[in-house]
C-alpha cells in the first residue's frame, strides 16, 4: 500500500512470469537508470535466487543482516534503512541483500514485514523490490503490502506468457481485498504493465521482432496496458553452476549502451520521479 512510504516515494515491485534472469535484469536496470538520473534508489532482493545480490556483488554488513531478517521478524520497523548496503555500481544505489539463510520465503502468516521495514527509509525516492518468480502467495502478498506499483516481466515464450494472467489475477484479488477492508482507491497498488523480452535460447529473430506478443486475459485499458520494449530487450540468462560463477548482463552496467538506453526509456515511463522531471523540463 502506498501508506508504506512518504508522498514522494514510489515502491515498485517486479514479479517475474518466466525466467528469473530477465526479470532481475529489468529490476536492476530500472534501479540503475533511476540512480543515473539522480534519484536515491533502494533495491530489495526478495527473490530466493538472489540474482540481484550476486550481480551487484554485494555483501550484508554482517551474516544474517539481509532480507531474511525482515521476513523472519514480526515487526521489523525501519529495518530496511539499517540493512541497506552500498553498491559499487552507483553511489545512489543501495541494496538490501537476499536471504542467505532459511528465511528465503515469508513464514506462514507473513504480510506486513516489508511495509514495516520501509517506514523510516525516507532517503529514497524509489524502492525497487525484485520478487523473483512467484512460487509463494505469501511472498507476493509481502511485496504488495509494501508496494505502490507492480510490473510483471515475462518473455515471448508461450509458457511464460501464460503465467502473466495468474499474477494479474492475484494482484486484482489483493486489490479487491484492500478495497473490501475499507482502503481508499489511492491506497490500491497499481499494476503498471507488462515488460516483455525475448525468450532465453530462442531464435535470434525473436529478439528483434517488433510484433507485440499475445497477452491473453491481461486488461488493456490505459492503466493496465502492456509495456513492451521495442526492440525487445534480449534475455541474458545466468549460467548454471555455482552462484559465484554466474555472469551478470554486463551491458546494463555500461551507461549509454544500447541496453542501457532501452531501459532508460522504460524507466522514464515507470519511475514517477523521472517522469515528473521530464514533464518539468
Amino acid at each position: 500500500m502506498t501508506s508504506t512510504s512518504g508522498s514522494d516515494r514510489q515502491v515498485l515491485a517486479l514479479s517475474h512470469a518466466g525466467t528469473t534472469a530477465f526479470g532481475t535484469t529489468t529490476a536492476v536496470a530500472l534501479a540503475l537508470e533511476a540512480a543515473r538520473a539522480g534519484e536515491e534508489v533502494l533495491l530489495i532482493d526478495l527473490s530466493p535466487d538472489g540474482e540481484a545480490t550476486r550481480w551487484l556483488q554485494a555483501e550484508p554488513w554482517e551474516e544474517g543482516q539481509d532480507v531474511g531478517a525482515i521476513l523472519d521478524d514480526d515487526y521489523p520497523l525501519g529495518w530496511a534503512r539499517s540493512l541497506a548496503v552500498p553498491t559499487t555500481d552507483h553511489e545512489r544505489l543501495r541494496l538490501v541483500p537476499a536471504s542467505s539463510g532459511p528465511a528465503r520465503e515469508p513464514r506462514a502468516g507473513a504480510g506486513p514485514q516489508l511495509h514495516h521495514a520501509l517506514t523510516t527509509a525516507d532517503d529514497y525516492v524509489l524502492v525497487v523490490i525484485d520478487c523473483g518468480r512467484i512460487r509463494s502467495g505469501a511472498r507476493l502478498v509481502t511485496a504488495l503490502n509494501a508496494a505502490s506499483d507492480v510490473v510483471v516481466t515475462t518473455t515471448r515464450s508461450p509458457k511464460d506468457l501464460a503465467e502473466v494472467s495468474n499474477i494479474v489475477a492475484s494482484v486484482e484479488a489483493y486489490r479487491r481485498l484492500i478495497h473490501d477492508e475499507g482502503g481508499n482507491r489511492s491506497d490500491l497498488v497499481r499494476l503498471r504493465g507488462v515488460v516483455v523480452g525475448a525468450p532465453a535460447g530462442g531464435p535470434a529473430e525473436n529478439a528483434s521482432s517488433t510484433e507485440e506478443p499475445e497477452l491473453a486475459e491481461v486488461p488493456t485499458d490505459k492503466a493496465w496496458s502492456p509495456l513492451v520494449l521495442s526492440p525487445h530487450v534480449p534475455v541474458v540468462p545466468a549460467e548454471h553452476g555455482e552462484p559465484a560463477t554466474r555472469k551478470r548482463p554486463f551491458e546494463i552496467w555500461t551507461p549509454g549502451s544500447t541496453l542501457s538506453q532501452h531501459y532508460g526509456q522504460l524507466a522514464a515511463q515507470l519511475v514517477d520521479a523521472m517522469s515528473d522531471a521530464s514533464t518539468d523540463d
